[in-house]
């Protein structure tokens, strides 16, 4: 078997292989797995099986950049083995196509969400870091929660194929799990007007962003993203007056807003009983605004909140908290068939230390803390002792600095942050901080960039 980690190197370097397709001669081998019988490996018999070989590898026609990437490096690996392996979109696979009974009969790799409906069979109940490998009748599924769970996903088949004494190449890794995510960061790119996507696990040899999507209007100020009624999607914030909800997959718009308070610079969706709301402030606006995402954005509720700046929605109490100037608060938030109803949760209120607050982030790995920068500080503030405090236990005293845009952490240790450097606007900088381990510093500095926000991509709340 590959070492996984030799797998990773190449998993982001591939293109994608265009080639006729072949099919398996036969039905498909409907054993899943085999005893073991001198030296011989258990898995999941890919060729060699009493009735075809698995010689066809799939993926969706609207593979994102991600999924595209990871197949490339799983027919890289698995050619090794089956050099004769083919691969191919799922075009041509509609029902009442000519193709239709004769893609139906062959034997197929799967990876991801592709039109076959063993791909949805495979998926169902996945969540964001989940992945599961499954053969189902002739098809081997490849399927995850996300494209990240996807990749790893692809990386570990791609590192548990074996070909035993009998000349029979298995997958003979697990079958389902939960992905181990590369350093993956989220930023808003406001020289491109973008939301940018890179994987950082390489420091020094930051590549082109693994998902992007550009907007219509300038200042991207905010970007996250969320799990929306089954879907991966990404928030913004831009613009005078713009904030909107996109599918990760298909990129298409699923809420948006030209009223959000003036300046906007955060949104966060708040799951409420019955649907979604999504919150956005804005700074010049002075308020948060909140709209039901099941409806027009053009029908919010506003609260007043001086230089309202950082969102983020807290599960454990319910509320969505907020920041401006030298405040934190948070709200309770209804949907009531209309417009959303706001209370002030004024027990979770406190005093930031210093002013000019700026960047709301939680603390990955512990539920009680939220990141909180301002001009010239950086806190941890612990939700249940209501208090800020400039010590981050094994992450080093030198995150904290002046005038720190966007921060996060991962759950390993590691921080991400940005502060401005003036080169594209004074508030913007193409280059990251990241701190292995919460502790030494490196500088990432990606070309064309006039980063604004640098998170670490993670759907959870806390």
């Amino acid at each position: 078997m590959k070492s996984i980690r030799s797998i990773l190197s190449v998993l982001l370097s591939g293109i994608m292989l265009a080639a006729m397709l072949a099919g398996c001669t036969g039905a498909p081998d409907e054993t899943t797995a085999e005893e073991t019988t001198d030296d011989i490996a258990v898995g999941i018999v890919l060729t060699g099986g009493e009735n075809g070989d698995f010689l066809n590898i799939v993926r969706s026609e609207n593979a994102s950049q991600i999924v595209l990437a990871a197949t490339s490096a799983l027919v890289k690996a698995y050619k090794e083995y089956v050099p004769e392996v083919d691969v191919s979109d799922d075009w041509g696979y509609e029902p009442g196509s000519k193709d239709y009974e004769t893609l139906s009969g062959r034997c197929e790799i799967l990876v991801g969400l592709t039109n076959r409906e063993q791909s949805g069979l495979a998926s169902e109940g996945l969540n964001f870091k989940d992945w599961a490998i499954k053969k189902i009748g002739n098809k081997l599924v490849i399927a995850a929660g996300n494209d990240w769970s996807l990749r790893y996903a692809c990386e570990l088949f791609a590192a548990s194929l074996d070909k035993g004494k009998d000349g029979k190449v298995r997958y003979v890794g697990p079958e389902s799990g939960k992905s181990e995510f590369s350093r993956l960061v989220i930023t808003t790119n406001q020289k491109t007007s973008s939301v940018e996507i890179y994987d950082i696990t390489a420091a020094g040899s930051v590549k082109d962003a693994l998902w992007s999507k550009t907007y219509t209007a300038y200042n991207i100020a905010d970007a996250r993203v969320r799990e929306y009624g089954g879907q991966t999607v990404i928030l913004a914030a831009y613009g005078a007056s713009y904030a909107s909800i996109v599918d990760y997959e298909t990129k298409k718009n699923l809420w948006s807003t030209s009223v959000a308070p003036s300046n906007p610079h955060a949104c966060e969706l708040i799951p409420c009983d019955g649907g979604y709301a999504v919150a956005v402030t804005g700074t010049d606006g002075n308020a948060v605004r909140f709209y039901d995402a099941s409806r027009p954005g053009t029908e919010y509720t506003e609260v007043a909140l001086p230089d309202a700046h950082g969102a983020l929605y807290d599960p454990d109490s319910g509320a969505v908290y907020c920041i401006g100037l030298n405040v934190l608060t948070a709200y309770e938030v209804k949907l009531t068939g209309g417009k959303p109803s706001v209370k002030e949760r004024t027990e979770l209120s406190a005093v930031i230390p210093s002013t000019n607050a700026h960047e709301l982030q939680p603390m990955y790995g512990d539920h009680d803390k939220m990141w909180v920068t301002t001009g010239s500080a950086v806190y941890l503030y612990s939700k249940s002792s209501k208090s800020f405090s400039s010590s981050f236990g094994s992450i080093s005293a030198s995150v904290s600095r002046n005038n720190v845009k966007g921060i996060g952490n991962y759950e390993d240790g590691g921080v991400i942050l940005i502060t401005p450097d003036g080169e594209f606007k004074s508030w913007t900088s193409a280059t990251l901080s990241f701190f292995t381990d919460g502790k030494y510093e490196t500088k990432i500095k990606i070309a064309g960039g006039g980063f604004y926000k640098a998170r670490a991509f993670n759907p959870a709340y806390n």
